[in-house]
């Protein structure tokens, strides 16, 4: 396994969403004989940053298991708790620490918060406290060895960044199939050069 994606329901999802033609997206990109990234995905629908580090904690790090790449998205499930944009960043920073301290030899790639709701986006204050998140995050992973950070919200959003784009995201929080296949060519696309590296 080269990486090992953790984190909410838009991870699990990956493994259970099917194209047009019956097979699983996950599948195709990341467990197929001639994918570059070979990856498992370990999703929880409703998982915070704490449910995570739980897991981390206990078991989910399996011996064994140390794969060169971890990829990262939680944080969206705390903004509906009503956790401001602090504690949210202080959550996700807290399973990259757990992460680095457990397998100091990976490298952590932290997915911004994708964007979510029907609202305006420059009007929605929920989407105001994640972009501060995502900010924290970059700034962490510019100052942190092995941490890198992936800023996707230009691909779930319209043409003029104002709304959530609803053909990519149909539910305003989880990408739709043709949402999760442009996702993945980005995962591919960012960890590819690492991987390639010997």
């Amino acid at each position: 396994v080269d990486m090992v994606m953790l984190g909410d329901s838009i991870v699990d999802r990956w493994t259970r969403l099917e194209n047009d033609r019956n097979e699983n997206i996950y599948e195709a990109k990341f467990q197929s004989a001639d994918s570059p990234v070979k990856a498992i995905a370990l999703g929880i629908p409703g998982d915070r940053s704490s449910q995570l580090l739980f897991r981390l904690l206990n078991g989910e790090m399996a011996e064994g298991l140390n794969p060169r790449v971890f990829w990262v998205l939680i944080g969206t499930n705390s903004l509906s708790d009503g956790c401001n944009y602090f504690l949210i960043a202080g959550g996700i920073l807290n399973v990259v620490r757990t992460i680095r301290l457990q397998r100091p030899d990976s490298t952590i790639f932290l997915n911004a918060i994708l964007p979510r709701g029907r609202k305006a986006l420059q009007n929605d204050g929920g989407w105001k406290e994640l972009v501060k998140v995502n900010r924290l995050l970059e700034c962490y992973a510019k100052s942190h060895e092995k941490v890198r950070f992936v800023n996707d919200t230009d691909l779930f959003v319209t043409d003029d960044h104002s709304r959530v784009n609803s053909s990519l995201m149909a539910d305003y929080l989880h990408p739709t199939e043709e949402g999760y296949n442009l996702w993945g060519d980005r995962i591919i696309e960012a960890t590819t050069p690492l991987l390639q590296d010997p």
